[in-house]
């Protein structure tokens, strides 16, 4: 049984804000042993304080939603990010599975 457009619709209608998503998406995670990674406009600005960028009073400069959609319209953002941990993460994930092969193989 799949999902309906108007079930997703309703669904979608619960979820108002970026907490809510995150929340869903952790227990999504949860439920079916996902595992990944995101990015959030929370994350972005929190690394944009950290490199202390200021006006000329050495005032912190706040990230504008110019920033963001800047940002967020970039390949890095759309995909740079995405092959970049996809490929670390089959790397990673490849040396697991042949780590516990191996280790199976010699039990037996």
């Amino acid at each position: 049984m799949s999902i309906t457009d108007e079930q997703k619709q309703h669904l979608m209608s619960l979820i108002t804000t970026e907490g809510d998503a995150i929340e869903l998406y952790f227990a999504l995670a949860h439920r079916f042993g996902w595992q990944g990674t995101f990015f959030t406009r929370d994350d972005v600005e929190s690394a944009w304080h950290e490199m202390g960028f200021s006006d000329n009073e050495s005032q912190t400069v706040t990230m504008t939603d110019d920033v963001w959609d800047k940002i967020t319209s970039d390949w890095v953002w759309h995909s740079g990010l995405t092959e970049r941990l996809t490929e670390l993460g089959w790397e990673m994930l490849n040396a697991l599975i042949a780590e516990i092969y191996t280790e199976q193989e010699d039990q037996s």
